[in-house]
């Protein structure tokens, strides 16, 4: 602030000016605020949106989990079951009533000795898996690697 140097009173446009800079000044801080205020809600609506994603993953994971318990119990059961039943019917079976009923029912007879043809349950055919050499080092000559591949060739085709 400035003297007026023909008066000893102030000069009212430097009141003024000052004014209107704290008046800006606390406009800019207000704008400030409202900005930050606004940036904060928007980061809070996004955090909550995220937590609440989260918590729906969870509870479908968690809800998902509880349906496979409950298939895997249940298929359990039916196992325990099913080798439960097997037992019953393989107890039932008697080899005797089987014969009777073969006999009565169907007209079956008993095979004579001359009708008896025994084969031999042994495996004549089966195939064998040769060892294959490894060689750590590997071929340098593109023609002993042909003549390597056609002798296996001709090995598999015979």
């Amino acid at each position: 602030m400035r003297y007026n140097r023909t008066s000893l009173a102030y000069k009212v446009d430097e009141f003024n000016e000052v004014d209107n800079l704290i008046k800006e000044v606390k406009k800019q801080n207000t704008q400030n605020k409202k900005s930050s205020a606004f940036f904060v809600a928007i980061c809070a609506f996004y955090m909550i949106a995220i937590i609440a994603t989260l918590l729906i993953k969870t509870a479908t994971i968690n809800e998902q989990k509880a349906e496979l318990t409950a298939i895997k119990n249940e298929y359990s059961a039916m196992v325990n079951s099913n080798k439960k039943l097997e037992v019953d019917i393989n107890s039932q079976i008697d080899l005797r009533k089987v014969e009777e009923i073969a006999i009565a029912k169907l007209n079956m007879n008993q095979p004579k000795k001359n009708q008896i043809i025994y084969v031999s349950t042994e495996p004549k055919d089966y195939g064998e898996v040769k060892s294959q050499n490894v060689n750590s080092k590997k071929d340098k000559n593109i023609f002993a690697s042909l003549i390597k591949a056609l002798n296996g060739y001709y090995e598999y085709s015979n």
